[in-house]
């Protein structure tokens, strides 16, 4: 007999943060800063019994090798009484592996529709635990982030059940955000001197967002963070200069891709619109978004 599930995970952007290592895997993770969108990854998993194990994944605007979902779904074998034929379709409204946590919510998806799917028993932030063990070997740890929603500082990084994430008003703004394509996340997560500096420029960040926890505040200290890393690509730099003389100081860079983000009202979108139909954005992506003030969901 056939079973199906179908999950909405939120996309979240990161502006800052500050890696957080442990040996226990639930607690490794990064504290930090971002804002989770309306858009973000569906995902749509079918099972049936089979003589053995068999897993397809597809995704549909975007092509994937379907690794991370593999992995969750191999961890989740062991809760499982006999083998099963998985078909797994993520649906990417945002960029995969450009800043945009689509890694993290097609993990997220796959382990709260397989725990539906095959009713596991597990509670959602058990089956979310499982989906940052495996995103965490690629992104910043943002299933805690996907999980929750909101526009958020992440206090305690960790596994959903570990971490805790504290929710700041953004009434009436808008997600705006542009990419041209992806930064090799792990290589720049995985350079230890790049680590060290990474978490003391975040720190500093994160102390200085303390002092004025707004969307103004979240957009100057991710400002901030992006520029004293250095990772600022040319095309990246061209367009922050660019809207910055039109009146658009609040663009970050995506952590990690080579894209930027900012967070406008509701009445200021229009002018920004226009502004971006200048060629210099000729060959991004375009993503719009109301902030996601719920988190990961699974759909009726």
């Amino acid at each position: 007999m056939m079973k199906k599930a179908k999950v909405f995970s939120p996309a979240h952007i990161t502006g800052v943060f500050t890696v957080e290592d442990s040996l226990n895997p639930l607690r490794k993770g990064s504290r930090g800063l971002g804002v989770t969108l309306g858009r973000g990854v569906w995902t749509e998993l079918e099972a049936e019994p089979s003589s053995r194990w068999r897993v397809e994944v597809k995704g549909v605007g975007a092509e994937i090798k379907g690794e991370v979902s593999r992995k969750v779904i191999e961890i989740l074998k062991s809760k499982i009484r006999q083998p099963y034929h998985v078909r797994v379709t993520h649906r990417f409204e945002v960029p995969v592996g450009a800043g945009y946590g689509a890694s993290g919510g097609g993990a997220l998806g796959v382990a709260l529709a397989l725990n539906e799917a095959l009713n596991l028993g597990l509670h959602q932030l058990e089956a979310a635990n499982v989906a940052h063990l495996v995103e965490c070997g690629t992104g910043l740890g943002t299933v805690l982030a996907e999980t929750h929603g909101g526009f958020s500082l992440r206090v305690r990084g960790g596994a959903p059940s570990f971490g805790m994430v504290k929710k700041f008003e953004a009434e009436g703004f808008r997600v705006v955000s542009l990419c041209w394509g992806g930064l090799p996340t792990c290589s720049v997560l995985s350079n230890p001197n790049l680590r060290g500096f990474i978490r003391w420029v975040g720190e500093g960040c994160l102390e200085k967002f303390a002092g004025n926890p707004t969307v103004e505040g979240f957009l100057e200290a991710s400002r901030g963070f992006s520029e004293a890393l250095g990772l600022l690509t040319p095309r990246v730099k061209a367009a922050l200069s660019f809207l910055a003389s039109k009146g658009f100081q609040g663009f970050s860079m995506n952590m990690l891709g080579e894209a930027v983000f900012t967070l406008v009202q509701e009445e200021e979108l229009p002018r920004l619109l226009k502004a971006l139909s200048h060629p210099l954005f000729e060959d991004c992506r375009l993503t719009v978004s109301e902030v996601s003030w719920k988190g990961v969901r699974v759909e009726d």
